[in-house]
């Protein structure tokens, strides 16, 4: 049931997540600058998206969970899933990074 996201699209977010993580203050500045760092990867790996992110969260000054919680949202569906970095790349670029740019849209 927590890898489902792998393999159909996300009709809907589930809405506790969403209020919880979503609504936050600084929420479309995070995903704007992980959708762009990802974007920016040569290699679609664990570790190069790990490397990434965690670049990310040191440049904004982020705590790991604030920066984390919203793409993880964006990208399964919910705040519950398996671990984030092999979440995405099972998910590959090209989804991932259009679920990122969708949950941007709609806040």
């Amino acid at each position: 049931e927590q890898v489902v996201f792998i393999f159909e699209e996300i009709g809907e977010y589930d809405e506790r997540s969403w209020q919880k993580v979503m609504t936050k203050e600084g929420v479309a500045e995070i995903l704007a600058s992980a959708r762009a760092g990802l974007a920016d990867l040569d290699d679609w790996s664990v570790e190069s998206i790990e490397s990434g992110l965690r670049e990310m969260i040191e440049q904004q000054g982020l705590g790991v969970g604030k920066a984390l919680q919203p793409i993880r949202v964006a990208v399964t569906g919910s705040s519950v899933s398996p671990p984030l970095f092999e979440s995405l790349e099972a998910l590959g670029r090209d989804p991932s990074l259009a679920r990122i740019a969708r949950a941007e849209s709609l806040l």
